[in-house]
C-alpha cells in the first residue's frame, strides 16, 4: 500500500487543491495534484463529518489502486473524473477515508 502525504492544501471558490505525494511499494515518489469541489466533497462525505484532505487522500488511493485507470490520468486532476472513469469510484472512495476513532 502505498503511504500518501498531503504536502499543501488551499481553498478556492468552489472547493480545495491538494498537492500530495505517494511514495509506492515499488519506491517511486510520484506528486499528484487533486482538486475537490465543494460538490464532490459533499458527495463522498454527506455528513460533512470528514475532513477535505481524508477525501482527497482517498481519492489518490482508490486511483493508485487501478492500475488501468492509473496509467490513463494526468498527474494533476479533478477528483469528479474518477467518478467518470470508474464505476464504483463513489463507493471505493468512501470507503478509503480515513475516520479517525472508528474502526
Amino acid at each position: 500500500m502505498a503511504q500518501i502525504e498531503i504536502l499543501s492544501e488551499e481553498e478556492s471558490g468552489s472547493g480545495w487543491r491538494f498537492d500530495l505525494q505517494a511514495l509506492e511499494a515499488d519506491g517511486r515518489l510520484t506528486r499528484f495534484e487533486i482538486r475537490l469541489s465543494w460538490a464532490d466533497y459533499n458527495h463522498w462525505s454527506p455528513d460533512g463529518g470528514d475532513a477535505p484532505a481524508a477525501v482527497a487522500e482517498a481519492a489518490l488511493r482508490c486511483l493508485l489502486e487501478q492500475p488501468e485507470l492509473r496509467a490513463v490520468m494526468p498527474a494533476s486532476f479533478d477528483a469528479a473524473s474518477l467518478r467518470r472513469r470508474l464505476p464504483n469510484a463513489d463507493e471505493l472512495i468512501r470507503q478509503r477515508i480515513d475516520r479517525p476513532g472508528l474502526g
